[in-house]
């Protein structure tokens, strides 16, 4: 078997993959500067993750500071699943970022079945006053789902410090899913789909269930929808 730092290492392979953890390939979780330096560590190792064609990932209960985005260009079926306990599971993106989390790119990448269930995503942000501004850095987009993405679902998610917490982008028929989504502390909430343009007349199925957005410069925008 070839080796993929988690499940199969030297000829070892893991007999019960029902349940595989990020710290199987090593990502450190913990809270403070103690553990902050292990953010571009903990980046490189979710990228090899989910390059190893293993489907689903589970974040046990903790504080995962990543440094810089995490791309899941060309990935279709995976799931990163957190705890059900509120913001028990924590992503921390730490550094000046466009994006914290992109899901498809500007290539229009295919990316479909898509699921993120239980985190808490939680971000920086700097142009802003009093006990909104966290620090020097800023997260500009915390979640972005680009093109050609199809039925992806957001579960028991939460996003807290970043100037747009989730922009979509894309082309045509494809669903979008919210299901008990927290927003908080972000200028603008979601942005579905991001102004283009070229998206007039196209089809857009977007599902909204138990979305809570507060201490926000704007909720929810529909840009070029008809």
């Amino acid at each position: 078997a070839t080796n993929n730092g988690g499940t199969i290492i030297n000829g070892w392979v893991l007999v019960s993959q029902d349940e595989v953890t990020v710290n199987h390939f090593g990502v450190r979780s913990g809270s403070g500067a103690a553990n902050a330096v292990h953010s571009t560590q903990n980046r490189t190792l979710l990228m090899n993750m989910f390059a190893s064609g293993i489907k689903k990932f589970v974040f046990i209960d903790g504080e995962y500071y990543i440094d810089g985005m995490i791309d899941f260009a060309n990935v279709s079926g995976l799931q990163l699943i957190g705890s059900k306990l509120k913001h028990s599971t924590l992503i921390r993106i730490v550094g000046e970022v466009d994006y914290g989390i992109r899901i498809g790119n500007f290539n229009n990448s295919y990316n479909q079945d898509f699921l993120i269930d239980g985190l808490t995503l939680f971000g920086s942000i700097k142009d802003n006053t009093g006990s909104w501004k966290t620090d020097t850095y800023n997260v500009n987009k915390m979640l972005h789902v680009g093109g050609l993405v199809n039925n992806v679902k957001f579960r028991d998610l939460g996003i807290q410090y970043c100037t747009n917490a989730i922009v979509s982008t894309g082309t045509n028929n494809w669903n979008r899913t919210y299901e008990n989504v927290s927003i908080r502390y972000v200028k603008n909430g979601i942005i579905t789909p991001e102004a283009n343009g070229n998206l007039f007349q196209k089809t857009f199925v977007f599902f909204f269930q138990e979305v809570g957005i507060s201490v926000v410069g704007f909720g929810v925008q529909f840009d070029n929808c008809s």
